[in-house]
């Protein structure tokens, strides 16, 4: 009863109703098929942002909460994975990368709070299931289809990949100049969103890359200080949350757009538009 007094326990709360609202009520808006952010007049929000944080901060609160009872199945484990899997089922209705990035790092932080090994591999034939349906869908059946030949159909699924792959290579060793590029002009899809890496390929070229790749691991390997040196269980755990959700998120994102693992939508943390996710 004490996580009842916890602000993270009311924020997922609001995450949770914020999340079913997009999908069951009027507000909800559909963007490239995808039904996940509030239309609120020229202003949008994404509650599946908002949803990353909160279960970071839920998971801490409740592993400083329930101290060794995390180890118990029953009174440890199983209310912990309620909340985790109500939040993550309405994440993962629209937006199957980020649910999944959400799933990876609660999963360590699971761990790291002290449950049994033997407790979280009971998850691994729900996910796997899960994942399986998810994957069979028909375009996502077709996104793994242009990841392996874009060019069998360079004008439909493999087109987005073959132009964040011309729009790298453009770039050469130091880029066309900022501002210069001609790829954002009408030819890459998504230019200042899922794909801006590939424009700051373009512009900034190799040593522009390679100072954003340089920043990110900077990032991380501060956040991983800083979680090493706070004394107290929250604070590291928070630490850790967020340093790997904005690390893993930006490996995965720019995994995608350097043709290295198939296309899914999910934007480069801090640098992609879009405010939610700042």
């Amino acid at each position: 009863w004490v996580m009842l007094k916890s602000p993270a326990t009311w924020l997922v709360v609001a995450t949770v109703g914020l999340l079913a609202a997009v999908l069951l009520t009027p507000m909800g808006l559909s963007i490239n098929g995808a039904r996940r952010w509030f239309a609120l007049g020229p202003v949008g929000f994404q509650p599946s942002e908002l949803a990353k944080l909160a279960l970071v901060l839920f998971v801490a609160a409740y592993a400083v909460h329930q101290g060794e009872r995390v180890r118990r199945f029953w009174w440890g484990f199983v209310p912990l994975m309620v909340v985790f899997g109500v939040t993550a089922g309405l994440v993962v209705r629209e937006d199957f990368g980020t649910a999944a990035l959400i799933a990876t790092v609660i999963v360590a932080m699971v761990l790291m709070a002290g449950c049994r090994w033997w407790h979280v591999a009971l998850l691994l034939p729900p996910a796997g299931t899960l994942v399986y349906r998810m994957l069979n869908t028909p375009w996502r059946r077709e996104r793994l289809l242009a990841f392996e030949n874009p060019w069998a159909n360079a004008q439909g699924a493999g087109y987005h990949l073959i132009q964040s792959l011309l729009t790298i290579a453009s770039g050469g060793f130091w880029g066309v100049g900022l501002g210069n590029g001609i790829q954002k002009m009408g030819y890459l899809p998504e230019d200042n969103t899922d794909f801006i890496f590939a424009v700051i390929c373009e512009e900034l070229g190799f040593i522009g890359a390679l100072m954003v790749l340089a920043l990110f691991a900077a990032f991380v390997v501060v956040g991983w200080r800083i979680m090493t040196r706070t004394q107290n269980l929250f604070g590291k755990m928070v630490a850790f949350g967020i340093t790997a959700i904005i690390g893993l998120q930006a490996a995965i994102n720019i995994a995608v757009v350097t043709a290295s693992i198939p296309t899914k939508g999910i934007a480069l943390p801090l640098i992609s538009s879009g405010g939610t996710g700042w």
